[in-house]
């Protein structure tokens, strides 16, 4: 869930064709997830090919709130049956 509160407005833009604008946000403090010395990103694959759009899609596991990032680690360790994704400060 987003948490605009959270963030500071650095820049913003809305372009002529759309109708939504586009923020740049900033925050003091992020956590990210990390196995061992890694930065972890999130690919799903649709290695059959089955769907015609893009076959991955990726998601950065950067948060502004500890707990948040902790919850994401935590369905990681479960999911792929470890306990080595871990919350890290930046």
């Amino acid at each position: 869930m987003a948490r605009p509160f959270l963030y500071k407005k650095l820049d913003a833009i809305l372009k002529s064709n759309d109708i939504k604008e586009t923020y740049a946000l900033g925050s003091e403090v992020m956590y990210g997830i990390k196995k061992g010395t890694q930065w972890v990103t999130i690919c799903r694959h649709d290695p059959y090919q089955i769907s015609n759009k893009n076959s991955r899609k990726y998601a950065r596991l950067f948060y502004a709130t500890e707990n948040v990032a902790h919850t994401q680690a935590q369905k990681l360790n479960d999911t792929f049956n470890t306990n080595e994704y871990h919350v890290v400060q930046i």
